[in-house]
């Protein structure tokens, strides 16, 4: 290769241009999943027990705001009589306000008290991709959330449709990070997609089951097949969105070798994600898609949810109390899902492990009853089809955790490139630099590191 040429910068010339050589994406063999001790807070624990940790975090917090959004509703529902509800856009819009809050104060915190854990790296890091992951999520919210009421889409179906998130996570990491999963790892997913079809076999028969409950399906018309039809395309940017935060969280300094904090990392997502559901508003007032028919009653609704929740309004102390449950449980599974896609293999493992949601649901809700609420346990067929379908599971997560690497499908990258200080190098008779990789290479990856 030639040297470099007027439109190669220094990483020292601090231009707009060399934002995206600051940050580099992470090499099938991250540093991350090379290092043997993970730092939780204080403590180092080894990166096995890490990653074991936080795929409970994050599974438990998607089984917690589960369980807690109809607990939430229902007391809504149940505690006032003013014949309002809280609607799909103030759930989506009330949850993205929080984030912004619970994340910004600790990125605060961690300012003030711990800033070296800040340092510089993040004012340079691409604030577009940080854009993306808020635009996907806000996408995936207005949805999904919009077709999940079960009058619309049947509770049956959504589980089943829910199954697709793993094959277009597989889809998306080849597109976007240019990686495909072994033999071994592909055949793991699909008995994973196998056991949620088996756990769900009682919903979706249920004459397997005379006890399990399935509510009809209310819409009529062409809505009865565009409703699950928006409901399958949220899983689209949903996957999109742990490919590109997946992306994110595993870039690292080129001169540090240190990624980008994760608090502050989901900050700035959530702001973003704020800021396009705040955008979307209009889609509560669409005919047929949303619940308000103005902007006044729009206001007047999401006013009212406010209220709710701070036990105003002739709501009682549950609304505030299970919102806020249904909350701290998605902000979980926020940080569980981030640090597992930083320290483990990636969206596909998290799309996997989180598939274990599913079922863990179904025998929760055999144990309590929704409305009231109440410890009441009480088996019937369908809690065997759960447990059968966790023991087929969990098996093939561990298999697939422990199989080989991915393998990457971009045959001329170079390990020079991932394990230099730098993404460049230094002709040692001129002193100028010499690039590893021609300009042009990797557009989508490019465009995606250019701020």
């Amino acid at each position: 290769m030639g040297s470099t040429n007027n439109s190669h910068r220094s990483y020292d010339d601090g231009d707009v241009s060399s934002i995206s050589k600051d940050f580099e994406p992470s090499r099938q063999a991250s540093l991350y999943g090379k290092r043997k001790l993970v730092k939780i807070g204080f403590c180092e624990i080894s990166l096995f027990w890490a990653n074991l940790l936080f795929a409970f975090v994050a599974v438990a917090g998607q089984v917690g705001q589960n369980v807690s959004l109809p607990l939430w509703i229902d007391s809504v529902m149940n505690g006032n009589h003013s014949g309002k509800s809280v609607d799909s856009y103030f759930v989506l819009s009330f949850a993205s306000l929080s984030f912004v809050i619970v994340f910004g104060l600790g990125t605060l915190f961690t300012k003030i008290f711990s800033p070296q854990d800040l340092g510089e790296t993040e004012k340079r890091f691409p604030h577009l991709l940080l854009f993306l992951v808020g635009l996907c999520d806000a996408l995936n919210g207005a949805l999904v959330v919009f077709a999940s009421k079960g009058s619309r889409t049947p509770p049956y179906l959504q589980a089943i449709l829910g199954n697709f998130m793993i094959p277009l996570t597989i889809l998306f990491r080849v597109l976007i990070v240019r990686k495909k999963p072994t033999l071994l790892k592909l055949s793991c997913g699909i008995i994973v997609v196998v056991g949620l079809f088996i756990c769900l076999i009682p919903t979706i028969f249920p004459e397997v089951d005379p006890k399990a409950e399935k509510k009809k399906n209310e819409a009529e018309g062409v809505s009865r097949v565009m409703w699950p039809i928006i409901f399958m395309l949220g899983f689209v940017p949903a996957a999109i969105m742990n490919v590109l935060e997946e992306r994110g969280v595993k870039m690292e300094n080129r001169s540090s070798k240190k990624g980008i904090n994760l608090l502050y990392f989901l900050f700035w997502t959530s702001s973003y994600q704020l800021l396009c559901v705040g955008v979307l508003f209009w889609l509560d007032i669409l005919p047929w898609y949303g619940y308000v028919s103005n902007i006044q009653e729009f206001g007047e609704n999401w006013w009212f949810g406010v209220q709710c929740f701070f036990g105003a309004a002739g709501c009682d102390y549950r609304s505030g109390t299970r919102g806020t449950i249904f909350i701290l449980m998605y902000v979980l599974s926020y940080v569980g899902g981030a640090n597992l896609l930083r320290h483990a293999e990636g969206a596909t493992w998290l799309a996997i492990v989180t598939s274990l949601v599913t079922p863990l649901g179904f025998i929760f809700w055999t144990l309590f009853d929704e409305s009231p609420f109440k410890w009441h346990p009480e088996g019937h067929v369908s809690t065997w089809f759960s447990i059968g379908a966790l023991a087929i599971m969990v098996p093939a997560i561990f298999v697939y955790n422990m199989g080989a690497p991915e393998i990457s499908m971009n045959a001329n990258e170079s390990e020079e490139f991932y394990h230099s200080a730098s993404a460049d190098r230094y002709d040692s008779t001129s002193g100028s630099r010499k690039y590893l990789f021609p300009e042009g290479r990797h557009t989508l990856n490019n465009a995606l590191l250019k701020d």
